[in-house]
């Protein structure tokens, strides 16, 4: 695990970069460790890597040495994280065919609206397949203008996780 500390008002940008060099150079996830002016700056680079597979996790941790809590922003090193969008134009039959690469680990599935029941139908046809099990859920709702008037779009993302094949080792014991 590589410990970036953003000390300095860097741009999304440089934030970014300094990610790549370190799980380039140093072939580890990434623990970044904001301060409080940089905060905004690291989240929006982490949620760069977020949409490109990476698992993102912020956490707050106590520090000792000055009696406050303390942000981290983890980072994997590899995209394991699949994102996908269901909308009310997919089909379950067609989404059955889709292919999901083996060296994804995770998959959140995102719906809004009417693609709610669509979105909870491929969860739990993933689930039968027994390649996945169900890991969390989130609800919210989006406001929307229409009319002049505001109307809340709600949406469901549900997480799932792979199952890994249990590996066997085929151990000989040592003879006497």
């Amino acid at each position: 695990m590589s410990f970036v500390y953003i000390n300095f008002n860097l741009t999304k940008k440089d934030i970014i970069e300094k990610i790549k060099k370190t799980m380039e150079n140093e072939h580890m996830d990434v623990y970044l460790i904001p301060c409080n002016e940089t905060f905004c700056n690291c989240i929006f680079s982490a949620d760069v890597f977020r949409r490109n597979g990476h698992i993102v996790n912020i956490e707050k941790v106590y520090n000792y040495d000055t009696d406050l809590w303390d942000s981290r922003i983890f980072i994997s090193l590899k995209n394991v994280v699949l994102d996908k969008q269901i909308t009310r134009d997919d089909d379950l039959e067609t989404l059955k065919l889709d292919d999901i690469s083996h060296d994804k680990c995770m998959i959140n599935i995102k719906s809004c609206g009417t693609a709610v029941k669509l979105a909870w139908d491929y969860c739990n046809y993933l689930i039968d397949t027994g390649e996945w099990v169900y890991n969390d859920s989130y609800m919210s709702a989006i406001p929307v203008k229409v009319n002049d008037k505001n109307i809340f779009k709600t949406t469901l993302q549900l997480k799932l996780v792979r199952v890994i094949s249990p590996v066997i080792f085929n151990v000989v014991a040592p003879t006497e």
